[in-house]
């Protein structure tokens, strides 16, 4: 059975980003450095469609959860300028979480 017939539609990508220096990822609520290097090497090399295994239906909340995978390894720059440009709720919300 696939991962998406389970309801899961994380792209091996993705989920290669989330794993990476999963320790350190997101363990401090106010980050004084960012995070893994090898996470960012990855997430450069990203569109938002490549994390997920379906088409993408809302360009904005696949924006949404590349922002999140940045805010993940604690890049606050890369993950602001990306939430900061969606103009919708799901936007503002991770604007905000990034706040």
């Amino acid at each position: 059975m696939s991962n998406t017939t389970q309801g899961d539609y994380l792209s091996a990508k993705a989920r290669t980003v989330l794993r990476t220096d999963v320790l350190k990822a997101y363990s401090n609520l106010v980050p004084r450095e960012h995070g893994s290097a090898e996470a960012a090497e990855l997430l450069h090399a990203l569109s938002p469609a490549d994390l997920i295994d379906t088409p993408v239906q809302s360009a904005d909340d696949a924006a949404a959860l590349l922002s999140g995978l940045w805010l993940w390894h604690d890049y606050l720059e890369e993950s602001h300028t990306i939430s900061q440009k969606i103009e919708t709720a799901t936007g503002s919300f991770w604007h905000a979480i990034m706040h």
